[in-house]
């Protein structure tokens, strides 16, 4: 694995997956104690460009690879599960942080 930072600041690196030699551009990363959530852009693996990392409870490292319908679909359904968890809260009383 090469690792490298882009012109724009962000982390960039290589790897061989499935046979292939993919390019990530990690855009975020999100570091808890027991999760870590990595996601970007991948080049090389067509029509698959968006990839998302998960770690979480030191498990083995889950790459999930979407097309950019796939990703805008998974956040739209974890946006709508968000926010009714939170209107739940507000009607059971429970202020926001």
């Amino acid at each position: 694995m090469k690792l490298v930072v882009s012109p724009r600041g962000h982390e960039e690196y290589e790897m061989i997956v499935e046979g292939k030699e993919l390019t990530f551009h990690c855009l975020e990363t999100f570091a808890y104690n027991n999760a870590h959530f990595t996601g970007g852009l991948v080049e090389g693996r067509d029509p698959d460009n968006v990839y998302l990392c998960i770690d979480k409870d030191f498990e083995a490292l889950e790459q999930i690879f979407l097309r950019v319908d796939e990703a805008a679909a998974i956040i739209s359904i974890l946006s709508k599960a968000i926010y009714e968890s939170h209107m739940k809260d507000i009607k059971n009383g429970i202020k926001p942080e």
